[in-house]
């Protein structure tokens, strides 16, 4: 991985979020496709799955404390776990994405500042 300076912790904690939200929502026998890359100036943590993706217009709105999608399909959860994880780069001043992706799932790419 590209060096970032942070938090171990809270860096851990942001790979454990976004890989265990992505395992949770792919199906039996599914995908979950993780890969770290360097883009200019930043690290680009890319976190998808082959799920069912994210409902239309929420991909802003899934950052959110206690948000979920359609509760009734996923049951899991407190909508907790991806607001943490977007607190977690703000903090190390970077940004997160989420959008669907060409399999059917969601994509996460979370952006943080490499060291100087």
């Amino acid at each position: 991985m590209p060096p970032v300076s942070g938090d171990p912790d809270g860096l851990t904690q942001l790979m454990w979020i976004l890989i265990e939200n992505a395992a949770r929502h792919a199906p039996d026998g599914g995908h979950v496709w993780v890969a770290v890359t360097q883009r200019g100036p930043v690290a680009q943590v890319h976190v998808s799955d082959d799920g069912p993706g994210l409902p239309a217009g929420a991909e802003q709105q899934i950052f959110e404390r206690f948000w979920q999608g359609d509760a009734a399909r996923t049951g899991r959860g407190a909508g907790l776990g991806l607001s943490i994880a977007a607190s977690i780069v703000r903090v190390h001043g970077g940004t997160i994405l989420a959008a669907n992706n060409g399999r059917g799932g969601a994509s996460f790419v979370a952006e943080l500042p490499l060291t100087h």
